[in-house]
């Protein structure tokens, strides 16, 4: 039962048992706006503002979450469980050439594990999921595929902040 997130150009696949769950689009190279797809339902991610660090996450023409970034490189999410009640997740990043992001709730448990399968060949990394303590009443595949989100930001910021 291996959780993996396969790269494929800008585009993440969310899959188990390479049996695919669902996909993270970026419809255009140049924007950090995004398309998921889950479970037939599709999800918009845009930027709040011109200046601003978060992201809406809208489905049906209702928000379903924030993504935000700090100055500092913190991640954070923010969506609604199946009972829109709103569940805050933190991302942290650990590592440099072995890159791993630890995801923790409000409490600061450890909830899961993305570790990078970096492959030279591509300039992308695939991640393999460790569900450590999975929150019941969310949508992990979702939360999962937002974390991506989250995490594709942060790496094109710090690779953003080496080339200047």
């Amino acid at each position: 039962m291996a959780l993996q997130l396969i790269s494929k150009k800008r585009n993440y696949i969310l899959s188990k048992d390479d049996k695919p769950l669902g996909l993270l689009q970026f419809p255009k190279w140049y924007s950090h706006n995004a398309v998921l797809e889950l479970n037939n339902r599709k999800y918009e991610l845009n930027k709040s503002g011109m200046w601003s660090s978060s992201y809406t996450v809208r489905t049906g023409g209702f928000n379903t979450g924030k993504v935000s970034m700090n100055w500092k490189g913190g991640m954070s999410l923010e969506i609604e469980d199946h009972n829109r009640k709103p569940i805050k997740l933190g991302i942290k990043h650990k590592g440099f050439l072995k890159t791993k992001f630890i995801i923790t709730d409000e409490s600061k448990n450890q909830i899961a594990l993305l570790s990078s399968a970096k492959s030279w060949m591509k300039m992308k990394s695939d991640f393999d999921i460790e569900e450590i303590a999975p929150i019941q009443n969310l949508d992990m595949n979702l939360a999962y595929l937002l974390i991506v989100f989250c995490i594709d930001l942060y790496l094109s910021n710090m690779a953003a902040a080496g080339a200047a």
